[in-house]
């Protein structure tokens, strides 16, 4: 835990340094805190909806197939 504050406190005087105390944003710093884990949550996210579609979609597939096979045969 101790990590993820020092990183924190780190891109906090890091903006304070490039903007000033009056014009830092600690919006902007948490924003940047959160990127790479919310970029990760999106992708991850984006993934789940697709396999949900396709999941279904490949058992439908397979059970036309099945049928087909019994028609021919």
């Amino acid at each position: 835990m101790q990590c993820v504050c020092d990183r924190l406190q780190e891109l906090w005087e890091n903006e304070v340094k490039t903007k000033g105390l009056q014009c830092a944003s600690f919006g902007v710093v948490v924003a940047r805190f959160t990127r790479s884990v919310l970029l990760l949550c999106l992708l991850l996210n984006i993934l789940n909806i697709i396999f949900t579609f396709v999941g279904p979609v490949s058992f439908v597939i397979c059970d036309i197939v099945v049928i087909v096979d019994h028609l021919v045969c």
